[in-house]
């Protein structure tokens, strides 16, 4: 898995965890939903100064929650090696 979709991913379930669609999301952390259409489908990378505003936002631990997509990812890659 790209760090950009892990990155996707963490914006995306954070916003559906909140119960915000995209326009409410974005005017939350500041940004076009564009821009944020584009970070949780891994087109763009977040810069340092938003994902500081996705943890405060959303209460979460952005590097801790990147780890994990990222560990989940790996192993679901290496199970499906396995199934081969």
């Amino acid at each position: 898995m790209k760090t950009y979709l892990a990155y996707g991913a963490a914006f995306s379930n954070s916003r559906s965890q909140l119960e915000l669609n995209v326009r409410e999301m974005a005017e939350l952390l500041g940004i076009s939903h564009g821009y944020l259409s584009k970070i949780e489908t891994g087109f763009q990378p977040p810069n340092a100064e938003l994902c500081k505003r996705l943890e405060h936002v959303a209460g979460i631990d952005l590097d801790s929650t990147i780890q994990s997509y990222i560990a989940e990812a790996k192993e679901e890659v290496s199970s499906k090696l396995w199934l081969d």
